[in-house]
């Protein structure tokens, strides 16, 4: 096989969900009568009475949504969500199946600092309301708090990134549930949201083959799934992406790309983030919770790289865990605060064995030497 010698970006795929509804069906007359128990479609739906509507649209265990407008906020309840998605509709589809794929999708900070206080103090007292959470700052301090965290934020942030940026510092200063005097934060204390922490290492594998790696951390993207969970338990997913570059640095000869790589971000085992359904089994007190390692770059082991070349790499980390519903806020705020960000290897020498990573990947570089310490 021609190995083929590369020096350009690896890239992603995103996938972005869109909501498609109901449209207008002939409804069937038996789920017209009986909303509560049979399944109908959004045509039946359509011709219920309003209270019929909330009673079909509460059974469907709809999320909380909201629609975030240039001169203001509004939150949906079940019916006036399922309304909406109903409205623009592929024929005899059951609103159950509708119901399942409505997700909220939030804001950018960008959007949220271009508006008049009037309009963000709206905005920020609709997503505390779809929050839900029993730990917050003071009322009178949320809309300066999130434009703090937004201030500080970099160009993906939403709105709830900001948020989860604050629940963090809340639970990192000993916050308790109900309303949290954030003073310290308004006045800078909190940091920034994006995380900007630095991985690299140089090694030579046992083939003697060099290499030189440095990667770039980001923001952990977290999103919070009651309405498809278990009752009492939250569905959390974690996804981020990290960029970076890889040099071949062996003396007069192309190199392969290593597939033994992967980078993770870490938590003290102590931490609420390692008490989920899922963790990796710790070494010296920490854990990561995803679920499969990550290449550095998911492309062909006959895949080269030039001599003296540098190619871009990524890696992307993804996983869905399950905490109890009463600690969410907690978990949400645990796993946006990793306690370090690790690069790990299963093959070559030199490695630490302070910490194991999923598969038997062992770290060989962090964020945070004087975190990993032990073994």
């Amino acid at each position: 096989m021609n190995r083929k010698l590369i020096g350009a970006a690896v890239l992603a795929t995103t996938v972005v969900l869109v909501l498609s509804s109901c449209s207008s069906a002939k409804p069937h007359p038996t789920s017209v009568k009986n909303p509560t128990k049979a399944a109908i479609d959004c045509g039946a739906y359509a011709e219920l009475s309003d209270t019929a509507r909330a009673v079909a649209a509460n059974n469907t265990r709809i999320e909380k949504v909201a629609d975030f407008e240039a001169t203001s906020a509004v939150a949906l309840d079940a019916r006036e969500a399922l309304n909406k998605a109903c409205a623009v509709a592929a024929p005899g589809e059951f609103i159950a199946d509708v119901a399942s794929r409505v997700k909220q999708s939030y804001p950018s900070c960008a959007d949220y600092l271009a508006l008049g206080t009037d309009v963000q103090g709206t905005w920020t007292a609709v997503y505390y309301t779809l929050l839900a959470t029993p730990m917050t700052p003071r009322a009178d301090q949320r809309s300066a708090a999130l434009v703090v965290s937004c201030k500080s934020a970099d160009s993906t942030a939403t709105i709830d990134t900001a948020g989860h940026a604050i629940a963090v510092y809340m639970v990192n200063h000993g916050a308790t549930s109900g309303e949290n005097d954030i003073s310290p934060y308004l006045q800078g204390d909190g940091g920034t949201i994006a995380i900007q922490a630095a991985i690299g290492d140089s090694w030579t594998d046992s083939r003697g083959y060099s290499y030189t790696l440095k990667l770039q951390a980001s923001s952990p993207n977290i999103t919070a799934d009651t309405a498809n969970a278990l009752p009492g338990k939250v569905d959390v997913s974690i996804a981020l992406t990290m960029k970076g570059t890889l040099t071949n640095t062996t003396a007069g000869r192309n190199a392969p790309m290593p597939t033994y790589l992967v980078a993770e971000p870490v938590w003290v085992s102590a931490a609420i983030a390692c008490t989920g359904s899922y963790k990796s089994q710790p070494i010296a007190n920490f854990c990561s919770i995803s679920g499969q390692p990550s290449l550095v770059t998911p492309v062909l082991q006959e895949t080269q790289i030039a001599m003296d070349a540098t190619v871009d790499v990524q890696v992307v980390v993804s996983n869905k865990v399950t905490y109890p519903q009463a600690s969410q806020a907690q978990a949400l705020g645990s796993l946006s605060s990793p306690k370090l960000w690790a690069l790990a290897r299963n093959e070559g020498r030199g490695l630490s064995k302070c910490l194991l990573l999923s598969g038997g990947y062992y770290v060989s570089a962090s964020s945070d030497p004087t975190g990993c310490t032990a073994g």
